[in-house]
């Protein structure tokens, strides 16, 4: 199998690489093929063409609830060709009517005895499973 020394590659992104193969539990030889292996897919794909990028990939689910979405992060990375402006701006639009649909949706204050939402959960949590104790004949 053939090696591949590059020459003067620079400090911040051998440390960039070498944090990023941790993260993926890879060694950086490993993390090194996978990414090269990813762009020229990409390249193949697109004919030589270099106005695309990398961005995470997302499974995108409407809510139960409608109207609203989420986003559930992958491993895998795909290749957006970002190539014309406007499919840019056909994107920032449809983002906006998310982000504006997200606004018009329900809010509440928190309540005065709490100074933190967390333990307002904590606190809702634990009378809960009290109540599930409960009914289930005071065993825990």
């Amino acid at each position: 199998m053939p090696a591949l020394q590059v020459r003067d590659f620079p400090d911040d992104l051998y440390a960039e690489l070498k944090r990023c193969a941790a993260e993926e539990d890879r060694s950086i030889s490993q993390q090194t093929v996978h990414i090269l292996r990813e762009y020229l897919k990409a390249y193949k794909r697109l004919a030589g063409r270099s106005d695309w990028m990398v961005i995470p990939k997302t499974e995108v689910q409407t809510s139960v609830l409608g109207g609203g979405a989420h986003s559930s992060p992958k491993r895998e990375s795909y290749y957006c060709d970002t190539a014309t402006e406007a499919e840019r701006q056909a994107s920032i639009e449809r983002r906006r009517k998310i982000f504006e649909e997200i606004e018009q949706g329900p809010s509440f204050d928190l309540p005065e005895e709490y100074s933190d939402i967390a333990q307002m959960i904590r606190d809702m949590r634990e009378e809960r499973d009290e109540q599930i104790f409960a009914a289930l004949g005071g065993m825990k």
